[in-house]
């Protein structure tokens, strides 16, 4: 059987409201390690879920949000709040196929808000199924729109393997995209994150070596030169000839730092130059 280390079961309080957590634990400076084909916290129940001082969540999965199950008596976990701070999270999946498509954080209900800030995110597949850091599951049973707020701050994440991304859904999911809502606002990373993703305000920062940050303009102006932006958000560059040359017909390119050199740029390259006060 699939260990859970800890898990948040049984029967709730019929007479609490249907929207108010029953549950209430912090995990603090610990370690829950759920081995290759467990969760580390698995829920069934409304509950507010604290993680922090540098505690460790280790499996297949480490939170896992259930939905409602009859034969269990359990209420299901909308209404639920998570906060992980300065912690860890390490998932590793050997599974294959589609029928094993999983996540680090796993939501079979909505209406849920789950903040991550000052932590590490390690998610690794060695099989060819679909893994995910945040994955919206085809078990999914809401039968109205819930909102599932997801904040990842001042985080470091690192994917390895080729069937990984930062979110993920079912082959069945019934989560509609509005109902996604996943905003990164800092952090490093050794993929590109989906400009989806990236928080109003923020941009991705291409570092030239294979990894990439998520900043604001007060900090991309310390170590990059421009940013492009068109329809689905800003990238920075290092350079004022890499972000030229990365930009698409109707962007903006827009200096962060006063540079030096000559750049060209195309006739048939129909792009606005914003020099932003610098030379």
């Amino acid at each position: 059987a699939n260990a859970a280390p800890l898990m948040l079961d049984g029967k709730p309080d019929t007479s609490a409201s249907a929207n108010v957590p029953t549950i209430d634990i912090t995990i603090s400076g610990s370690t829950l390690n759920a081995k290759s084909n467990g969760y580390a916290v698995m829920a069934y129940n409304p509950a507010n879920i604290t993680i922090e001082n540098g505690s460790t969540l280790t499996g297949w999965n480490a939170i896992y949000m259930r939905k409602v199950y009859s034969a269990r008596g359990n209420r299901g976990t909308e209404y639920s709040t998570i906060v992980i701070k300065d912690s860890a999270i390490s998932t590793k999946s050997a599974h294959n196929g589609d029928s094993s498509k999983f996540g680090a954080i796993v939501f079979e209900c909505g209406n849920i808000t789950f903040d991550m800030t000052d932590s590490t995110v390690t998610a690794e597949a060695t099989g060819t199924a679909d893994q995910s850091v945040i994955y919206y599951s085809g078990y999914y049973a809401g039968t109205h729109p819930s909102t599932i707020d997801v904040n990842i701050e001042r985080t470091d994440v690192t994917l390895t393997g080729e069937a990984m991304s930062l979110v993920g859904t079912g082959a069945l999911s019934d989560f509609p995209a509005e109902d996604r809502n996943v905003e990164v606002k800092g952090g490093s990373f050794n993929f590109a994150v989906d400009l989806e993703y990236v928080a109003d305000g923020y941009m991705l920062a291409q570092n030239g070596d294979g990894t990439y940050g998520v900043l604001n303009d007060e900090e991309a102006a310390e170590n990059f030169a421009a940013k492009v932006t068109g329809e689905e958000g800003s990238v920075a560059y290092k350079t004022l000839a890499a972000a030229v040359t990365a930009a698409e017909a109707g962007d903006t390119v827009k200096l962060l730092a006063d540079v030096s050199g000559n750049i060209t740029i195309n006739a048939n390259q129909s792009v606005t130059l914003d020099v932003n006060g610098k030379t």
